[in-house]
């Protein structure tokens, strides 16, 4: 009966001892999980990093306005268009008309052209002004020598961008104004007669 008492107890130890010596299972259990969650962490921060490192924004890019047509103001064009205005012979008249355009850098062209679109159209005088602002009303101003002969004419300022100019004249219609003065012209020993006011090219006589 004794020696059966030390056998259970030696073999109390042993499983002890062996419980302690060799806690393999427990371990297993738990590392993998660890491990997983451990990988799973580091790949969010991985992936976090990463992305704070290429998802940069672009700064924005800011354009200028749009270039616009030449916008006159007809309403307070010198001499007034709505009328026929009596001139001399070789008398010089002072032409006027506000304008408003956005140029983007180019410049503005007034042509003044006698007898716009009729078989004696003829080119006279040019003035310039620099880029602006549509918010900015300026004055295009030219000089007209009045011709001497006929009693009717017809004067017209062109207004367009210089880069819209070929030879002188508009490429692109859409960016062109314009403004029409009639004149009865004084001269000499001559009355005023329609007869002598230009028409337009294709007009039955």
């Amino acid at each position: 009966m004794g020696g059966m008492t030390r056998v259970k107890a030696t073999a109390e130890r042993a499983a002890n001892v062996t419980a302690l010596s060799h806690p393999g299972p427990t371990i297993s259990l738990v590392l993998p999980g660890f491990c997983r969650l451990a990988r799973r962490s580091l790949g969010v921060g991985l992936t976090m990093l990463v992305s704070s490192g290429c998802i940069v924004a672009e700064p924005p890019t800011l354009d200028g306005p749009q270039k616009t047509p030449p916008f006159l103001i007809l309403s307070q064009a010198v001499p007034p268009t709505t009328a026929l205005n009596k001139v001399r012979s070789e008398e010089e008249i002072a032409l006027s008309v506000p304008v408003r355009a956005e140029d983007s850098g180019d410049q503005l062209v007034g042509t003044l052209f006698v007898d716009f679109g009729s078989s004696r159209e003829r080119q006279d005088r040019t003035a310039l002004l620099a880029p602006s602002t549509f918010d900015e009303e300026r004055e295009m101003s030219i000089t007209w020598l009045v011709p001497t002969g006929l009693t009717c004419r017809q004067v017209t300022l062109v207004v367009t961008h210089f880069s819209n100019l070929d030879g002188g004249r508009p490429i692109d219609t859409s960016d062109v104004a314009l403004a029409t003065w009639w004149f009865e012209v004084e001269v000499p020993g001559r009355p005023f007669t329609s007869i002598d006011c230009p028409t337009p090219l294709g007009t039955p006589q």
